[in-house]
């Protein structure tokens, strides 16, 4: 399989993953600086501990659905085709989904408040940045097709 880092693909404004990682960093260094409250219980801990294996598994699924369609999980390469199994079938966007569902839960286990406060920045980023680009494009290279997915799958659930 070959690299494509040609301009066949959706312009993100950054790479994904910068988005949360730079979210959950932040709101360590803002912890340091302002603690919010002393660590949280166990359980709750644990808690965050679901939530997250939940995330990571759903991210795990999406990624066995995308590799058996053949199609690539980088948003700079080319999709080869638009995938509708798996996660896909229940919403548009499993990685976002699933990767903010690990933030979430990775907050409560590490207790970042912070973190876990800056959610919905990272979140907004990640729809305005990344997922309304994604869409524009996938509509603009897979055409009616995706028009109907769209109106058969929710963006998120």
């Amino acid at each position: 399989m070959s690299r494509d880092h040609g301009s066949d693909h959706s312009n993100v404004v950054v790479f994904p993953p910068v988005l949360p990682a730079s979210g959950f960093l932040l709101g360590v260094l803002l912890g340091k600086l302002y603690p919010l409250a002393p660590p949280g219980p166990v359980w709750l801990r644990l808690v965050g501990a679901a939530i997250a294996c939940a995330g990571a598994a759903g991210f795990a699924w999406m990624v066995i659905t995308m590799k058996r369609a053949r199609t690539p999980i980088h948003n700079r390469k080319t999709p080869t085709t638009l995938v509708e199994t798996g996660p896909f079938r229940r919403t548009r966007n499993p990685m976002y989904l699933f990767g903010t569902v690990f933030y979430a839960g990775m907050t409560l286990v590490a207790w970042q408040l912070w973190s876990l406060a800056l959610l919905p920045i990272v979140t907004l980023a990640m729809h305005y940045g990344v997922v309304l680009r994604e869409e524009a494009y996938l509509d603009r290279k897979f055409g009616n097709a995706y028009r109907q997915f769209k109106q058969r799958v929710p963006r998120w659930l």
